[in-house]
């Protein structure tokens, strides 16, 4: 849904990002609703740019500073970097000076009150309020407010861990994408007692995940009807094409997060450990398609065009696969 309002209004010509003066025809709810989304965006691939992983919304994490009355958007926490909040601004009709001023407010009004607090058991080190101005119709530009300097930079000590539940709910919202709110729901809980079977496929060298339809039950693996009873995939919308715009996850980064939160007895100090996803993969994803859809995220989420059908043979090819944590092979790490 995204992808179809954003892309009718984006110069994607230009090597500068910008909204196209077509923009300025939408209703008045959704013209806050598209520069809250866009500018959302913008923040989250500045942050990823500075070396963040993982990241979710602050009222899904517990903590911060119990007398404040306003809270940022985001906390985002990576290996080494501490816990970061982050408000997201954007505007299309401001001036730049003025808008400054408003990013200015939301570093000084949500995010600085919360710094010193605890969120999910650790410390927000630092933050940033990140503006979008999209004022300009051939360049948009980033307006950043942050801290001067964060307790764990420089100062000698081991770098911080990511902040587990961070990551848990990072994880949460990809596997909502990937495959759907059954998932997703257990991974907000802390427990994954059910693992969907899911279609697996070779993409840049890498092993990945998404959702297994109804209809690559009857082509790919017949036996599953004879082997699975009918309601172990009440989860599946029934006979649903892989969409255009695919969203998958890597295989290793989603069975180590299978492996950890299907562990019920698992030590309350035991982290999630988790490497991410090489930067220069990011180059090699937008490059596969042509210019068509492809990106893929540090914490291993992934977006394909798969179904364009200028990719013709090129189109990856999946197998239904499912995991347990019996039948996990622990030395290939994969699914079965």
């Amino acid at each position: 849904m995204i992808a179809a309002l954003v892309e009718q209004y984006v110069d994607d010509t230009s090597p500068d990002f910008a909204i196209l003066p077509s923009a300025g025809s939408f209703k008045d709810f959704v013209k806050s609703y598209f520069v809250g989304t866009v500018a959302s965006g913008l923040a989250y691939l500045a942050m990823i740019q500075d070396g963040y992983q993982w990241a979710d919304h602050f009222e899904n994490v517990a903590g911060g500073n119990p007398s404040a009355t306003r809270a940022p958007d985001f906390v985002f926490t990576g290996n080494g970097t501490g816990t970061a909040l982050v408000e997201s601004k954007g505007t299309r009709s401001a001036g730049r000076a003025t808008f400054d001023s408003t990013v200015e407010a939301g570093y000084l009004g949500q995010v600085e009150p919360h710094l010193g607090h605890t969120v999910n058991g650790l410390c927000a080190t630092h933050g940033y309020a990140v503006g979008s101005w999209l004022t300009s119709t051939t360049k948009a530009e980033l307006l950043i407010h942050h801290t001067a300097a964060s307790t764990v930079a420089g100062n000698g000590e081991r770098p911080a861990d990511p902040s587990l539940e961070v990551q848990r709910h990072n994880y949460a919202t990809a596997m909502q994408l990937v495959h759907g709110l059954a998932l997703a729901a257990q991974l907000r809980q802390g427990l994954i007692e059910y693992v969907p079977p899911m279609l697996r496929f070779e993409w840049l060298g890498r092993t990945w995940l998404t959702r297994l339809p109804w209809a690559s039950l009857f082509h790919l693996y017949p036996s599953y009807l004879r082997e699975w009873r009918l309601e172990d995939f009440d989860d599946f919308d029934d006979a649903a094409p892989l969409p255009f715009a695919g969203f998958a996850i890597d295989e290793q980064i989603a069975s180590s997060v299978f492996s950890y939160f299907t562990d019920a007895d698992r030590p309350e100090d035991t982290r999630l450990a988790i490497e991410p996803i090489p930067p220069n993969l990011a180059g090699e994803a937008r490059r596969s398609y042509d210019g068509e859809a492809g990106a893929v995220f540090p914490d291993g989420l992934a977006v394909i065009g798969w179904e364009n059908p200028l990719f013709g043979s090129r189109r990856p090819r999946g197998t239904p696969r499912w995991w347990n944590r019996v039948w996990w092979n622990q030395e290939s790490r994969s699914f079965r």
